[in-house]
């Protein structure tokens, strides 16, 4: 499986905050209701993927996006502000990728990126409200995705420029921050 390997600290400070309760509910939810926007953009690409890639790859992609699916009906089931896009993101998603092996590649950045530092998180001290989403998020489920995404980038990596995949994390780890950031900027 490929690691993360960024220049900057892979922990986003919103989750470092979060992880020692200095992140208000209410700002966690607005956070929330910006990854809701993006987990739709990503089973819009998903979906995209899917019908592009070759024929072994298809289970992977299923497997996604029956996964974000769930992840977008658990967040239904919250009560998320209604709000627009942060810049940050509108910025974000007009650069989706349109080839497959470079949609593959950001995809995969975004995910590890979200999901990697979940993983490392003591949930001591974390508020019982994010302790499910900690749950949800540090699972075998997410872990299997991730070997499985990963997989994908190392069989593409032929196809792929110099630095597309240091490129990509760096990118999905400015958006991270950038989400964190801003959530809490505005409560």
């Amino acid at each position: 499986m490929l690691e993360l390997r960024v220049g900057r600290p892979a922990e986003p400070a919103f989750l470092r905050r979060l992880q020692q309760g200095r992140v208000p509910r209410r700002v966690f939810l607005r956070w929330l209701g910006q990854k809701r926007h993006l987990l739709e953009a990503d089973l819009a690409l998903g979906g995209r993927l899917l019908l592009l890639g070759p024929q072994p790859h298809r289970l992977v992609w299923v497997n996604l996006l029956a996964f974000m699916v769930e992840e977008l009906d658990w967040l239904a089931g919250l009560e998320l502000p209604r709000e627009p896009l942060f810049p940050s993101l509108r910025r974000h998603l007009s650069l989706q990728e349109d080839a497959y092996a470079s949609g593959v590649v950001a995809l995969w950045a975004r995910k590890q990126v979200f999901f990697q530092p979940w993983n490392s998180l003591v949930p001591e001290g974390m508020p019982d409200w994010a302790f499910e989403a900690y749950l949800r998020w540090t699972g075998p489920e997410v872990k299997a995705l991730l070997h499985d995404l990963g997989g994908l980038v190392l069989e593409l990596l032929p196809e792929l420029p110099s630095g597309a995949l240091e490129a990509a994390l760096e990118q999905a780890l400015a958006l991270e921050e950038g989400l964190g950031a801003a959530a809490s900027k505005k409560a």
